[in-house]
Parts: structure tokens; C-alpha cells; sequence
């Protein structure tokens, strides 16, 4: 029973779509950007730079870009190379 609960879990955290869960949390309002209770105007600043770290942190950067971009151009590293998706 064990193993089968463990096998569920790797698959549902595998099949969430973390570029579009922080799309949702990350609202932007033309140059405002909202989370949580953070509100940051991106006109503010003239370049923007993220660093994600983390088992999901091409993911995390890759929505982080697809939020800002195309009006705020911006570069995201991650430490971590893209997961591979099982087909």
C-alpha cells in the first residue's frame, strides 16, 4: 500500500504545470506585478534578473518569463536543467 501511494504522489507532482501555477499567482497589471500582498511596479527597474534554484526551477523561471515578457524583457537562471516528461 505504501508503494502505491508513493507511486500516486510522484505522479501528480509530476504532472503539475508549475510555469502555469506561478502564472496564476504572479497577476500582472501592465507594469505592476502582483504576489501575495507585494505589489512592484516593473517600470522601476531597468533590467530584471531572476535566479531560481530548486527541483523545479526551470519551471519556476520559464513562468516567471512567459509573466514578464514580451513588454519586460528579462533573464532567468536556473541551476537545474529542464525535467523530461515521461511520454
Amino acid at each position: 500500500m505504501k508503494e502505491v501511494a508513493q507511486r500516486v504522489f510522484r505522479k501528480t507532482l509530476a504532472a503539475i504545470d508549475v510555469p502555469a501555477a506561478l502564472e496564476r499567482k504572479l497577476a500582472r497589471n501592465g507594469s505592476r506585478i502582483c504576489a501575495t500582498d507585494a505589489t512592484i511596479d516593473l517600470r522601476e527597474f531597468e533590467t530584471i534578473l531572476a535566479i531560481a534554484f530548486g527541483k523545479a526551477s526551470f519551471a519556476m523561471a520559464e513562468g516567471l518569463v512567459r509573466v514578464l515578457t514580451p513588454e519586460f524583457p528579462s533573464r532567468a537562471f536556473s541551476l537545474f536543467p529542464p525535467r523530461r516528461r515521461a511520454s
